[in-house]
């Protein structure tokens, strides 16, 4: 065994050293031999380097493509202008009618272009040659499908390389200086490695996900990348004096509602939390004791629950007004000057990460754009430019309808299919549950307690309930549905078994827990009911947001953000009403295929400069 592991590492050592091929490409004539070289491959590893992280701020200088035997370097230095200024240099290579072979090149889905990360590549290309690339497979999205959930897995190029190729990379030309007039051999090796070893990882990792049954959310991934690139290039508006005026008025707010309940201001605000949110402040015990004294049953610990505080808001003016307070407060965290840092010309421009945990859902990196919506107290003021519209489409029923396509529970189907507004399925549920439309609001408040699997104790608290009457709640939910309770079941023996859960679509979450201890057993099962729905609903939205990308072309619109499962979309005011009506039949087209039909699961919203999100 130790011998063999010396093998490993003397072929490691060989493979980082071995010798690099590749050809310069610096003139018209070297590039069109090069693009009908690749064009009859198959598939090509494809890489680039930059001068900067963000395309609005350098220069895109080389761009590498390979097929294994033959590899070649297109130094774009040599095409375009000469400029100094990188918006003026990046404006004269779209222009440049030399690149049309390459461009050629990569917008046709054949060959398959082969990247680590295609996010960053793909946004680069499309900003700097005015291209979108087709047939993106991205090795970076697929070594986090195939081990989604392991939290200690990495996959960096250098690190998938490891793994399945054996090889070590070295890295530290990465951080070399791209913009001198003339790159060393060990820049111009560097780079043509990284495309060669993205060749030599396609066949490996494509095997791997086919064998896992992962073939088909890697498409619903990788057709999802240029959307998100669009949307990176394209922001979405902000009027930056208005977002700055709003921010004096939540000062003021928050002030003044110290002020109306005889409090001092607290020191620092944050919310924790995924499921289950509690907000912690430096004085958190002062809080409580606050609120207690003020005659509000908030209950003995000593952390304060947001869903148990939202619930004593109904009935305790006192503890809205906290809520209130700490809802100003976060804003001015959360939303406040850091979204102006990144402003520019009044567009934001986030950086999406694609996959995250737990649901594989498309968050920010640099932004907390999911803050921007579901605040019950404040609404945030958006405007788009003018002459312009934002359509703004969400699947406001789309758990359940993910529930009951899974389950295979028809009374979930029959009453999504006679719904035609969200409020209608909570009524018939009730009268379905309770005899009485009138409680749908408890029946709501039922249902997001199975989806995102909130156990009796913390629901019966939540709800100023006793757990007996808790239980007996749940009990009567899964009467009314017996076919979700006996998957819910099936569930718990699956991940006993296999210790991994799937969306409907294959989306696949491995557990890593202890079977002799119950409390991870039951975290787990837990977790994995909850993932197979929002899981599922995460690939419904991934293919809505690809479907949109391409069935609006030739239209004035644009995708221009994801929040929290709302895709927006910008438009010309008067295209408003055909572009409303076309994302609508596409995004009930996306259910339609995929899940079930009914009116109430899609809701556009369109609003004009002057209106308010």
């Amino acid at each position: 065994m130790l011998i063999f592991d010396e093998i490993k590492k003397f072929c490691k050592l060989f493979v980082s050293f071995m010798e690099i091929y590749y050809q310069l490409v610096k003139d018209e004539n070297s590039l069109l031999q090069a693009c009908k070289l690749f064009s009859s491959a198959e598939y090509v590893g494809l890489d680039t380097e930059t001068t900067e992280l963000d395309p609005y701020q350098g220069n895109l200088r080389l761009l590498q493509l390979s097929d294994g035997k033959e590899t070649r370097i297109v130094d774009l230095n040599c095409f375009g202008e000469k400029f100094d200024d990188s918006t003026k240099k990046n404006a004269s290579l779209r222009n440049d009618e030399r690149l049309t072979p390459l461009r050629d090149l990569l917008r046709s889905s054949k060959p398959i272009k082969v990247i680590h990360n295609a996010k960053f590549d793909a946004k680069w290309i499309y900003h700097c040659l005015g291209v979108e690339i087709g047939g993106i497979f991205d090795t970076y999205l697929a070594s986090q499908l195939l081990w989604f959930g392991d939290q200690d897995r990495k996959h960096g190029l250098a690190d998938v390389a490891s793994h399945f190729l054996n090889i070590n990379m070295d890295k530290r030309e990465q951080t070399s200086d791209w913009s001198a007039p003339e790159l060393t051999d060990s820049q111009l090796r560097y780079a043509a490695y990284d495309s060669i070893v993205a060749w030599q990882l396609y066949e490996k990792l494509n095997k791997k996900l086919e064998d896992r049954d992962l073939a088909e959310v890697a498409k619903i991934e990788f057709e999802c990348v240029m959307p998100i690139v669009a949307m990176e290039i394209n922001g979405f508006y902000l009027n930056s004096s208005a977002w700055a005026k709003r921010l004096e008025d939540l000062e003021e707010v928050s002030q003044k509602i110290l002020e109306d309940i005889g409090a001092s201001r607290q020191t620092q605000v944050s919310f924790f939390g995924g499921l289950t949110q509690y907000i912690e402040l430096d004085s958190s015990e002062k809080i409580l004791g606050f609120l207690r004294e003020n005659g509000v049953p908030i209950g003995s610990g000593s952390e304060l629950s947001l869903l148990e505080l939202q619930s004593l808001a109904k009935d305790y003016p006192v503890a809205e007004k906290v809520l209130d307070y700490l809802a100003a407060s976060d804003t001015l965290s959360s939303l406040g000057k850091e979204f102006l840092k990144v402003t520019r010309d009044n567009r934001i421009y986030p950086d999406f990460r694609q996959i995250t945990s737990p649901f594989a859902r498309i968050g920010c990196r640099n932004l907390k754009l999911h803050k921007l919506i579901g605040n019950k107290h404040y609404s945030y003021h958006f405007s788009v430019p003018e002459s312009r519209s934002l359509i703004v489409l969400d699947y406001p029923l789309l758990e359940v309808a993910v529930m009951a396509h899974l389950s295979e529970e028809e009374k979930f189907a029959e009453l999504l299919e006679k719904a035609s507004e969200p409020s209608d399925f909570y009524k018939a549920m009730a009268l379905e549950l309770f005899g009485s439309s009138s409680e749908a609001l408890a029946v709501e408040f039922l249902h997001h307690a199975i989806v995102y699997g909130i156990g009796v104790s913390y629901f019966a608290r939540i709800n100023r309930i006793n757990q007996s009457e808790a239980e007996d709640l749940m009990e009567l939910y899964f009467r009314a549905f017996p076919k979700l309770s006996s998957w819910l079941m099936k569930i718990s023996d699956f991940v006993n078994e296999k210790e991994e859960i799937r969306s409907a679509f294959g989306r696949v979450y491995r557990f890593r827990f202890d079977q002799r201890i119950e409390s991870q057993k039951l975290g787990a099962i837990r977790m994995a009911r909850t993932f197979a729905i929002q899981a599922t609903l995460t690939d419904i939205l991934k293919m809505t947001l690809a479907n949109l990308y391409y069935g609006l072309r030739g239209t004035s619109a644009k995708l221009v953000s994801f929040v929290r499962d709302q895709i927006w979309i910008e438009c010309d005011q008067e295209d408003k009403e055909a572009v409303s009506t076309k994302v609508r039949e596409i995004a009930r087209r996306t259910l339609r295929n995929k899940l079930i039909e009914s009116k109430a699961l899609v809701r556009v919203q369109v609003f004009d400069s002057s209106a308010k999100i």
